[in-house]
């Protein structure tokens, strides 16, 4: 069975002075007992753009931190979540997964998944 699922959040602002970053493509198996199903997605981060190269060089030092973040969030997800049209708890753990990895203020304002692919067999 394939999904294409387009995540909308109700926390999206349309602040003029947020840019987007791209955080990585993800391409996941997850084998569980009952099922095996894939997600493919790309994700997107909202930033200030004043904090811009600041932000930049933070993601760059710790791209690795935020990519292992990002996938091990992405297995935690229960089908259920994935199965939601309009999934704001994903969006949600990614968010705060993603800012748990650099100290004091948390660069990535918003999670944006632009197309999220989910396939179950």
């Amino acid at each position: 069975e394939f999904r294409r699922v387009l995540f909308r959040s109700e926390e999206d602002t349309n602040d003029p002075e947020d840019i987007e970053v791209k955080l990585g493509d993800f391409d996941i198996t997850i084998h569980t007992s009952e099922y095996t199903y894939q997600v493919d997605c790309t994700v997107f981060g909202k930033i200030d753009s004043g904090n811009k190269t600041k932000i930049e060089k933070l993601l760059e030092k710790n791209e690795n931190r935020v990519r292992e973040k990002i996938l091990m969030t992405l297995r935690s997800v229960k089908v259920e979540d994935l199965e939601k049209y309009d999934s704001v708890s994903i969006k949600r753990k990614l968010l705060g997964n993603i800012n748990s990895v650099f100290p004091g203020d948390a660069p990535i304002k918003t999670v944006i998944l632009p197309a999220f692919n989910y396939y179950a067999q």
